[in-house]
């Protein structure tokens, strides 16, 4: 299994420049905590799976997080969402809502990409990103 780094600054320049390429050449600045978690334990793990992934895509009116195409059996999708418990209001960290427009199009853009034929999962920043990546993949 494949090491990696949970820091930006720990990295190399060539793991950078890949990191960027996958985040659609967002600046350093940009990648949130969250965000380079995923990817990191992404070049990890997900290319070891035979599988790729797609980094903030434009699917209908809404851009996701990540997608991981479908396979050769089933062309479902898996769309995966990166929330920051903040502003989308984690129920966990925050059980009473202050911001329902937020809510409610997260709940539209969720009904929308399933009605599309994809899963979705949301996961949120307080949760160990590389386990619930790791259920997706298994």
């Amino acid at each position: 299994m494949a090491t990696w780094s949970k820091d930006w600054d720990d990295l190399d320049w060539p793991h950078k420049v890949e990191i960027k390429r996958y985040l659609n050449d967002r600046s350093a600045t940009a990648i949130s905590d969250l965000e380079l978690r995923a990817v990191l334990w992404l070049q990890a793990h997900g290319k070891v799976e035979g599988r790729d992934f797609h980094w903030q895509v434009k699917m209908g009116r809404y851009t996701v997080d990540l997608v991981i195409p479908g396979n050769h059996e089933t062309q479902q999708a898996h769309v995966i969402e990166l929330y920051g418990c903040g502003y989308h209001q984690c129920p966990t960290c925050f059980p009473e809502p202050w911001w329902p427009d937020v809510l409610a199009t997260d709940a539209l853009r969720q009904e929308y990409l399933e009605k599309q034929g994809n899963r979705f999962t949301a996961i949120w920043n307080h949760e160990d990103v590389e386990a619930r990546l790791a259920e997706v993949f298994a």
